[in-house]
């Protein structure tokens, strides 16, 4: 995000969908959104462990942070292995008519290979 435009989240997505028209702009408030709610929760969640793990099997409680942290982590980061799609063609869950827009975008951008 432009660092002009962090104060005013309202008028970065206002920009985006100047720019980039009302799909690419919802997705960018999408993910703004996405970022926020997971530092107001992820935060809280962080405190709840720190004081409640102190201690449980010897162990500290920024160590327990640690461990759940990486675990969830690397749980993440196996599974899309699976559930992300390598292209636009052999990716199941969208219709014919999506992946005609996908392929058609990938194209337009330079990503030929599909």
């Amino acid at each position: 995000m432009p660092s002009a435009l962090q104060s005013e989240p309202s008028i970065y997505i206002g920009c985006c969908v100047v720019l980039w028209g009302v799909e690419l702009g919802l997705r960018a408030a999408l993910l703004s959104t996405g970022v926020l709610m997971a530092i107001a929760f992820g935060s809280l969640w962080a405190t709840a462990v720190l004081e409640t793990m102190d201690g449980k099997l010897n162990i500290a409680a920024w160590r327990w942070l640690f461990f759940i942290e990486g675990i969830v982590t690397v749980t993440v980061g196996v599974l899309s292995m699976w559930l992300l799609p390598d292209y636009p063609r052999n990716t199941r869950w969208l219709n014919v008519e999506e992946r005609c827009l996908a392929q058609l975008r990938r194209g337009r951008y330079g990503l030929r290979r599909s």
